[in-house]
């Protein structure tokens, strides 16, 4: 049970039990899972860990008709403000499963990123800059993350893409792109 409580979110707090086969989960999982409803399985879990909060975008671009519960929605805002803190490989991983996602999908994790104020915090942009880049992303056929981040950052300028790209240590081959 307690592992399950640390999981990300309900959907994911599902198990069997071995060797009896009986399904374990935390409260409101089934229901969750039903109602294609992403929430955490306790509170507190995205100030836990604010990657959490990418993941969730990457989810709502992978699994469509899923949503987040909006009661989950002030502790993402505010776990979104600590993400800097995260390592960059770890948020550049969780970013690159998110921009390699279909386009509609990677569009709507993109924009619910920006409603949070997740992108601006993460780029150190401007609100208008991130929606010009989420348009140019949207516009994108290939699913290859590297060109997706180039668009997103295309807005701010060569030389704040650069420096964004060189904290994030995004590939020497990529910054050149």
């Amino acid at each position: 049970e307690g592992d399950l409580l640390r999981r990300d979110f309900s959907v994911n707090a599902i198990a069997f039990d071995l060797p009896s086969g009986a399904l374990a989960a935390a409260p409101g999982a089934l229901d969750d899972l039903s109602a294609r409803r992403l929430a955490p399985p306790r509170l507190g879990v995205f100030l836990e860990d604010p990657l959490r909060v990418l993941r969730a975008a990457r989810f709502l671009a992978q699994l469509p008709g899923f949503r987040v519960a909006p009661s989950a929605l002030p502790e993402m805002k505010k776990a979104g403000r600590f993400l800097r803190k995260v390592s960059e490989e770890r948020r550049l991983v969780e970013l690159d499963k998110l921009l390699g996602a279909p386009t509609a999908g990677r569009t709507k994790g993109l924009r619910f990123l920006a409603r949070l104020g997740v992108l601006q915090t993460l780029t150190q942009s401007s609100a208008p800059r991130m929606r010009r880049g989420i348009s140019l992303v949207r516009r994108l056929e290939s699913s290859d993350p590297r060109v997706a981040r180039a668009l997103l950052l295309l807005p701010q300028g060569p030389k704040r893409a650069e420096d964004f790209l060189r904290e994030w240590k995004a590939s020497r081959e990529e910054q050149r792109l």
